[in-house]
Protein backbone atom coordinates (compact mmCIF):
# COMPACT_ATOMS: atom_id res chain seq x y z
CA UNK A 1 0.00 0.00 0.00
CA UNK A 2 1.30 3.55 -0.71
CA UNK A 3 0.82 6.65 0.34
CA UNK A 4 -0.88 8.26 -3.00
CA UNK A 5 -3.40 5.18 -2.95
CA UNK A 6 -4.38 5.53 0.62
CA UNK A 7 -5.48 9.72 0.10
CA UNK A 8 -8.82 10.27 -1.65
CA UNK A 9 -8.04 11.87 -5.01
CA UNK A 10 -10.45 14.86 -3.89
CA UNK A 11 -8.39 15.34 -0.62
CA UNK A 12 -5.46 15.50 -2.53
CA UNK A 13 -5.78 18.64 -4.66
CA UNK A 14 -8.25 20.64 -2.11
CA UNK A 15 -7.71 24.36 -3.06
CA UNK A 16 -6.90 26.63 0.02
CA UNK A 17 -9.46 28.67 1.17
CA UNK A 18 -9.78 32.72 -0.45
CA UNK A 19 -9.98 34.47 1.96
CA UNK A 20 -12.41 38.20 2.05
CA UNK A 21 -14.35 36.77 -1.24
CA UNK A 22 -18.12 36.44 -1.15
CA UNK A 23 -20.33 36.30 1.80
CA UNK A 24 -19.48 34.28 3.88
CA UNK A 25 -15.90 34.66 4.03
CA UNK A 26 -15.39 38.34 3.00
CA UNK A 27 -15.42 41.61 4.34
CA UNK A 28 -13.34 40.63 7.67
CA UNK A 29 -12.62 37.36 6.44
CA UNK A 30 -13.33 35.51 9.77
CA UNK A 31 -11.41 37.85 12.41
CA UNK A 32 -14.17 39.92 13.77
CA UNK A 33 -14.00 43.69 14.19
CA UNK A 34 -11.03 45.79 15.22
CA UNK A 35 -8.44 45.01 17.94
CA UNK A 36 -5.50 43.13 17.41
CA UNK A 37 -6.99 39.84 16.60
CA UNK A 38 -7.55 41.33 13.10
CA UNK A 39 -4.45 42.52 12.36
CA UNK A 40 -1.83 40.79 10.45
CA UNK A 41 0.99 39.51 12.52
CA UNK A 42 -0.80 39.27 16.21
CA UNK A 43 0.90 37.17 18.63
CA UNK A 44 -0.46 36.86 22.14
CA UNK A 45 1.51 36.84 25.26
CA UNK A 46 1.57 33.02 26.73
CA UNK A 47 -0.99 32.46 29.31
CA UNK A 48 -3.38 35.67 28.01
CA UNK A 49 -6.94 34.44 28.38
CA UNK A 50 -8.39 37.62 26.50
CA UNK A 51 -8.98 39.86 29.41
CA UNK A 52 -10.23 37.48 31.54
CA UNK A 53 -7.83 36.61 34.65
CA UNK A 54 -5.73 33.90 34.06
CA UNK A 55 -5.97 30.74 35.66
CA UNK A 56 -2.06 31.44 36.85
CA UNK A 57 -3.24 34.19 38.71
CA UNK A 58 -6.56 32.17 39.77
CA UNK A 59 -4.59 30.15 41.94
CA UNK A 60 -3.56 30.52 45.49
CA UNK A 61 -0.28 31.49 46.30
CA UNK A 62 0.33 31.32 49.84
CA UNK A 63 2.02 28.78 52.21
CA UNK A 64 5.68 27.95 53.16
CA UNK A 65 7.73 25.17 52.07
CA UNK A 66 10.94 24.73 53.80
CA UNK A 67 12.85 22.64 50.93
CA UNK A 68 12.96 25.62 49.11
CA UNK A 69 15.62 27.13 51.19
CA UNK A 70 17.15 23.48 52.20
CA UNK A 71 18.13 22.62 48.96
CA UNK A 72 22.26 22.47 48.85
CA UNK A 73 23.36 22.22 44.98
CA UNK A 74 26.13 20.05 44.19
CA UNK A 75 29.46 19.58 41.75
CA UNK A 76 28.94 16.08 40.71
CA UNK A 77 31.77 13.56 39.87
CA UNK A 78 31.33 9.77 39.49
CA UNK A 79 33.71 7.40 40.82
CA UNK A 80 34.17 6.46 37.05
CA UNK A 81 35.49 10.09 36.23
CA UNK A 82 38.19 9.23 39.15
CA UNK A 83 40.19 7.12 36.36
CA UNK A 84 41.81 9.45 34.51
CA UNK A 85 44.19 9.97 37.47
CA UNK A 86 47.21 8.33 38.04
CA UNK A 87 47.87 5.69 40.75
CA UNK A 88 48.45 7.08 43.69
CA UNK A 89 47.81 10.52 43.05
CA UNK A 90 45.60 13.05 45.26
CA UNK A 91 41.76 14.07 43.97
CA UNK A 92 40.90 17.35 45.74
CA UNK A 93 39.21 20.19 44.35
CA UNK A 94 42.11 22.18 42.39
CA UNK A 95 43.24 18.60 40.58
CA UNK A 96 39.85 17.81 39.91
CA UNK A 97 39.28 21.48 38.62
CA UNK A 98 42.38 21.08 36.62
CA UNK A 99 41.32 18.19 35.16
CA UNK A 100 37.70 19.76 33.78
CA UNK A 101 35.32 17.25 36.32
CA UNK A 102 34.38 20.18 38.34
CA UNK A 103 34.77 24.02 38.22
CA UNK A 104 36.82 26.06 40.35
CA UNK A 105 35.05 28.46 42.88
CA UNK A 106 31.76 26.92 42.01
CA UNK A 107 29.31 24.67 44.30
CA UNK A 108 30.97 22.05 46.67
CA UNK A 109 31.63 18.74 45.37
CA UNK A 110 30.00 15.39 45.50
CA UNK A 111 31.50 12.03 44.91
CA UNK A 112 29.07 9.55 43.54
CA UNK A 113 29.64 6.02 42.87
CA UNK A 114 28.40 5.34 39.31
CA UNK A 115 31.03 3.25 37.37
CA UNK A 116 34.56 0.94 38.65
CA UNK A 117 37.79 2.79 40.42
CA UNK A 118 40.56 0.58 39.56
CA UNK A 119 43.40 2.99 40.88
CA UNK A 120 44.39 3.94 44.80
CA UNK A 121 43.77 7.38 45.14
CA UNK A 122 43.20 9.90 47.87
CA UNK A 123 40.25 11.62 47.62
CA UNK A 124 38.85 15.04 49.11
CA UNK A 125 35.66 16.24 48.66
CA UNK A 126 32.55 17.74 50.53
CA UNK A 127 30.46 15.10 50.27
CA UNK A 128 30.81 11.39 49.41
CA UNK A 129 27.57 8.82 48.80
CA UNK A 130 28.03 5.60 50.68
CA UNK A 131 29.05 3.46 47.63
CA UNK A 132 31.44 5.84 46.43
CA UNK A 133 33.31 5.72 49.60
CA UNK A 134 32.94 2.01 49.70
CA UNK A 135 34.41 2.07 45.81
CA UNK A 136 37.02 3.93 46.86
CA UNK A 137 37.98 2.22 49.96
CA UNK A 138 37.72 -1.20 48.29
CA UNK A 139 40.45 -0.01 45.60
CA UNK A 140 43.31 0.77 48.69
CA UNK A 141 42.28 4.90 48.48
CA UNK A 142 41.08 6.98 51.22
CA UNK A 143 38.16 9.55 51.50
CA UNK A 144 38.59 12.95 52.93
CA UNK A 145 35.76 15.49 54.11
CA UNK A 146 36.61 18.75 53.21
CA UNK A 147 35.09 21.37 55.57
CA UNK A 148 32.70 23.69 54.08
CA UNK A 149 33.79 27.61 53.95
Amino acid sequence: MKLDEILSKAGRNKRPRRLGRGVRRGKTSGRGHKGAGQRAGRTSMFGYEGGQTPVLARIPKRGFNNADFCRRPYQVVNVADLEVFNDGDRADLETLAAKHLVRPGGDPVKILGRGELKKKLTVAADAFSASAEEKILQAGGSVELVENK
